[in-house]
């Protein structure tokens, strides 16, 4: 009877294909990378913020303040994104999973781990970590806008939020 074989290959390390890309350093051991695409996702954030959106917002600020603020938003977005990655990373650490780096690419990013989780909790842990990440990062967005901008921005993004969505483009 013929071996049946996983259709991925037991060694999680990634092909010569998917591992493209440039160092862009390390965090707690960890090597973290952008893929190419990462420019262009960056380029199409911060000129959308800095042609549009910000000029809709402000229209008394300059270009100037426009791209600086757009390109410093695309900074923390790509951050936002770095830490949910991380969070998956380190949450397979503490359970004794090695990780082989962090990827960043056209549609977010992927924690490449050098084995696989040896029980579904453990999985479980790791794939809720991200998530739970990023909306830690969505409260402190929303706590430190209501010091900055007021407690009407919160009311109205937290009363309509498929508004708010509307409001950023999204």
């Amino acid at each position: 009877m013929p071996e049946l074989r996983s259709p991925r290959p037991t060694s999680a390390r990634p092909t010569p294909k998917r591992a493209g890309g440039f160092s862009i350093g390390h965090i707690f051991g960890i090597d973290i990378r952008a893929h190419f695409s990462v420019l262009l996702i960056f380029g199409l954030i911060a000129y959308s913020l800095a042609s549009y959106t910000f000029p809709g917002w402000h229209p008394n600020w300059g270009v100037g303040m426009n791209w600086s603020l757009a390109l410093a938003t695309a900074m923390l977005f790509f951050a936002s994104l770095l830490a949910h990655e991380l969070a998956h990373s380190l949450v397979a650490k503490w359970k004794g999973i090695e990780i082989d780096r962090i990827t960043l690419f056209l549609f977010g990013g992927v924690a490449e781990l050098k084995s696989e989780p040896k029980t579904a909790g453990v999985e479980f842990m790791i794939a809720i970590a991200g998530p739970a990440m990023s909306a830690l990062i969505g409260l402190v967005s929303i706590a430190i806008a209501s010091v900055f901008v007021g407690p009407d921005f919160v009311q109205r993004v937290t009363e309509d939020p498929a508004a708010a969505m509307k409001t950023v483009g999204a």
